[in-house]
């Protein structure tokens, strides 16, 4: 389908043999949408040692995958919850999951201009508390970070109210397939993007990575090469 209406959560498990596992989901097979009238691109898997899955990505209403430039409710980035047998975990925010816009991550720091972002990777801590980073839609210019409770509130602790958007208008992030990031185990944040400058159309474009690092705290860290910067 051109709007990708059937894009949903996927989860299966398998015994070792590689055969489904029954005791998940009744099939060893999951699919499923936390939202009715909603379509999940998920973008990356934590599984934790008593089993827990938590999924991220983010998620466009029906109809509207290209239309990420509209300012409406149309686009959000999303953490879901599940349970050992594949079931939401309603401990998490109530219903097993968040999906928020990406103002809800920008706050007042800039404005961004389209509701879409993504998370590209989880890390969940030994007090259960989520580490979660990403990007924002490539007309936004940015990239995040963000930590949750082990009910799904924002750790205010954590940078700005839980949450810590970065603004660069010089780079391009697209938010679904050239951006990345990396949750180190000191919780440090390596986030890399791939961008192309466009010249004389009879010349080759020009592809360059850009590295940023953000440190524990939510900071922008210093130390890691050009204030922070790495380009080649």
């Amino acid at each position: 389908n051109i709007d990708y209406s059937q894009c949903s959560i996927a989860l299966a498990r398998f015994l070792p043999n590689g055969t489904p596992d029954p005791s998940f989901n009744n099939a060893g097979l999951l699919l499923t949408r936390p939202q009715i009238g909603y379509e999940y691109m998920s973008q990356t898997l934590e599984v934790t040692a008593d089993g827990s899955l938590f999924v991220g990505g983010y998620s466009a209403a029906y109809g509207h995958y290209s239309c990420a430039s509209a300012q409406s409710d149309y686009y959000a980035w999303f953490i879901a919850k599940f349970l050992e047998n594949g079931a939401y975990d309603t401990s998490f925010n109530n219903t097993g999951y968040i999906q928020r816009p990406s103002v809800d991550i920008a706050q007042n720091v800039f404005q961004p201009q389209t509701y879409n972002a993504s998370i590209l990777d989880i890390q969940v801590g030994s007090d259960q508390s989520i580490l979660f980073a990403g990007a924002f839609n490539g007309q936004d210019h940015g990239y995040f970070s963000g930590k949750l409770l082990a009910n799904g509130d924002y750790d205010l602790s954590y940078a700005l109210n839980g949450r810590s958007p970065i603004h660069d208008p010089s780079i391009y992030f697209p938010a679904n397939d050239g951006s990345y990031a990396y949750i180190q185990p000191d919780q440090s944040i390596l986030y890399v993007a791939q961008y192309v400058i466009y010249g004389n159309p009879t010349v080759l474009a020009s592809t360059f990575l850009r590295v940023y690092k953000m440190n524990a705290t939510g900071s922008v860290d210093q130390g890691f090469a050009n204030l922070g910067e790495l380009q080649f």
